[in-house]
């Protein structure tokens, strides 16, 4: 081989090197806080529930809340399936039309 091909050999070697210990050393530090967290009874939306576990679309967060469950404050925004607290609370106001009614 030429001296370049020798040295980008070298340095693909390096690199694959340099990626492992990357990944070790992450795993290793990951364990820490794992062994952290289980020893103070934590978990990680405990320390960021700011970045932990958001499930909310950035398309849903900007849109106001259409219902809100008046038991837990949870907000349904118009957009997906109905809740199912949502759902009882229309048959329910349903049924009391009904009974209004007379039918």
């Amino acid at each position: 081989m030429t001296r370049l091909a020798d040295l980008l050999a070298e340095r693909r070697k390096i690199e694959a090197e340099i990626e492992k210990a990357r990944r070790e050393a992450i795993a290793d530090l990951r364990k820490q806080i794992d062994d952290l967290l289980a020893e103070n009874g934590l978990a990680i939306p405990d320390l960021y529930p700011e970045v932990a576990g958001s499930r909310t679309s950035s398309r849903t967060t900007g849109r106001p809340a259409v219902h809100r469950n008046p038991v837990t404050g949870e907000v349904w925004r118009g957009i997906g399936r109905k809740p199912k607290w949502l759902k009882k609370q229309e048959a329910e106001r349903k049924a009391a039309e009904t009974v209004e009614l007379g039918e």
